[in-house]
């Protein structure tokens, strides 16, 4: 049996509601950029969360951006779940 797999990386998991954009805002906007590697679940329609992924890169010193089908997660930046879908792990 092989031993299960241990990471020192540490995960932020954030889940909002329909307004719950400036919360989300008020909380990565002071972030430093080495900041843990951040999932981000909110309540949108499809279309919305790219504007607002870029809005939030624009504001913030992590990285922000629409998460996409299978690219690594890092440390440093903020992934938002693409409308009306969620985020999973293998």
């Amino acid at each position: 049996m092989k031993a299960p797999l241990v990471s020192s990386e540490k995960l932020i998991i954030i889940g909002a509601s329909t307004g719950g954009t400036e919360a989300i805002r008020a909380v990565l906007e002071p972030l430093p950029a080495n900041a843990p590697a951040i999932l981000i679940t909110q309540h949108m329609p499809g279309g919305f969360t790219r504007s607002f992924a870029e809005r939030l890169d624009r504001l913030c010193r992590i990285t922000v951006k629409e998460a996409t089908d299978g690219e690594r997660i890092l440390p440093g930046h903020a992934y938002i779940a693409p409308g009306d879908q969620h985020l999973a792990g293998a």
